[in-house]
């Protein structure tokens, strides 16, 4: 009779633990998923802000007026 009253503890922990380690094991991935997706974002957004990816913009030189020489 006392074995099966310490199994029963015992079973109920092993329950626990193993329900118990589903969102840990969750929780791991999705930091690490987030973690990568901020890494993609900061690198595109240094593209971004470098200038690789803008137009060269052609300012023309003002005409010079002769008679305010």
């Amino acid at each position: 009779m006392s074995d099966r009253k310490t199994q029963l503890p015992q079973e109920l922990t092993k329950i626990g633990l193993s329900l118990g380690a589903i969102p840990v094991l969750v929780l791991t991935i999705a930091t690490e998923n987030a973690v990568k997706s901020l890494i993609e974002i900061g690198q595109a957004a240094e593209e971004i802000f470098r200038g690789d990816l803008l137009p060269i913009l052609h300012v023309p030189e003002p005409k010079k007026d002769p008679e305010t020489e």
